[in-house]
């Protein structure tokens, strides 16, 4: 069937069982809610003309096979559901009211696509290729759902740009970007594109208990705030997590190494609320030149290299050093009320550290091995404190409480005070 005048498709559903494409070159009018499907055949379509669709509800294209649009669809009520289908766009795509919902399969949008007007555009588990970039107007919302043989992907290394708020789910991933001048849900899938969070938006995590992926060749990027509610984050990028404003951590969960090592890199302010443990899981770095606000629970960081020439504010939290190591540099405070606990970790001083009495400073050992203290700064710590691990450096240690031995090296200078008590109990 090919037509180049006018075709009305009123109703009655089409069974395909040619292998030859369905093709209109001019007017293709659709009011009716019925469906083109593959019979014993693959169903094809090429459209070079316009096809337009009028009727409420939903009209349905439904295959295995190609469609290519170098014409014009026209979603002007109701919704047209492709299934299936390996469509091919260099034409245009007009919304004026109605929705375009795609269905398994993919969209390759290519040289020659534009996208306009008002409604709904659903990527139902299907594969948004973009081979050029792509701005949905804020006219026009781009959502994600579950299809039924898999979730969305948006991959190819044209740029994605949305202006209305979006939920994600499903995979992105590919050389191109992704712009959101909106609020943004992360509930599931694979991030694999660059995304920063603008200023003044909202980034929301809540993958409830199932994992997320940073994936290979992505990076996020919080310019604005980063509410990170439930979810564990598996990282399989190189390139840093990078918070310059506000990550706000109301969950207990876990940003992990997965195929590739997690960085962090933290200018803004790290606030944690929740009660209960965040993991923070790398054999990577984590450099913090802003602020950490431990209000709640504990912030464990396990075998991450730390480098600290920022604050670490304690409002009743804790801050586990488990593994690895925390340089505490010029310019570094750390200061408030709660319990800092080095189980494992190497405690590096390049500046002087005083640990308030509000402040517990407590060592145990890791399971990667006993704790250290080490380099050219002075400790003061001002609990009682019991040593156990490994005290080394030219600073001195002063302890303002009393003070128990129980195993380790002693390799600072060391003065037991007056009126204090000092108990060497080894076994």
């Amino acid at each position: 069937l090919t037509n180049n005048g006018t075709l009305n498709w009123q109703q009655g559903n089409i069974i395909y069982n040619s292998s030859t494409p369905l093709v209109n070159n001019n007017q293709f009018n659709i009011s009716g809610t019925d469906q083109i499907s593959s019979g014993s055949s693959t169903f094809n379509l090429t459209n070079t003309g316009t096809i337009t669709k009028t009727s409420l509800g939903t009209t349905l294209f439904n295959s295995g096979g190609s469609f290519i649009n170098s014409g014009t669809l026209n979603f002007n009520n109701g919704k047209i559901q492709i299934g299936g289908f390996a469509i091919t766009n260099s034409g245009n795509l007009n919304f004026a009211g109605g929705d375009f919902q795609f269905r398994n399969g993919s969209l390759t949008y290519t040289n020659g696509s534009v996208l306009s007007g008002t409604g709904n555009f659903i990527n139902d588990g299907g594969n948004l290729i973009l081979t050029i970039d792509l701005v949905i107007p804020s006219t026009i919302l781009y959502s994600h759902e579950p299809g039924s043989t898999g979730n969305p992907i948006v991959s190819g290394a044209g740029n994605l740009t949305l202006n209305r708020d979006f939920t994600f789910l499903g995979t992105l991933t590919g050389a191109g970007t992704l712009t959101v001048n909106a609020n943004t849900t992360w509930i599931s899938g694979s991030l694999g594109r660059v995304f920063t969070n603008q200023a003044n938006r909202t980034l929301t995590i809540n993958g409830g208990t199932q994992p997320l992926f940073l994936g290979a060749g992505g990076a996020l990027t919080n310019n604005g705030i980063l509410n990170w509610q439930s979810g564990s984050i598996l990282v399989n990028s190189d390139t840093p997590l990078v918070n310059n404003n506000l990550l706000n951590i109301s969950g207990n969960d876990q940003i992990r190494s997965n195929s590739a090592t997690f960085n962090l890199t933290n200018t803004g302010t790290i606030t944690k609320s929740s009660g209960g443990p965040t993991t923070l899981v790398s054999g990577g770095s984590f450099v913090n030149s802003g602020t950490i606000t431990l209000n709640n629970g504990i912030l464990e960081s396990q075998n991450m290299v730390i480098s600290n020439p920022g604050n670490m504010n304690f409002g009743g939290g804790s801050f586990e050093l488990r593994g690895g190591s925390l340089s505490h540099n010029s310019g570094s405070v750390i200061s408030g009320t709660g319990n800092f606990f080095n189980a494992g970790g190497n405690l590096s001083l390049n500046n002087d550290l005083v640990f308030p009495s509000t402040l517990v400073y407590t060592h145990s050992s890791g399971q990667t091995g006993n704790p250290t203290i080490s380099g050219t700064g002075n400790l003061t710590i001002n609990n009682d404190f019991t040593i156990l691990g490994t005290i080394t450096g030219t600073g001195t240690l002063t302890i303002n409480a009393n003070t128990t031995w129980i195993s380790g090296s002693m390799g600072r200078i060391f003065t037991n005070q007056a009126d204090r008590t000092f108990t060497i109990n080894g076994g």
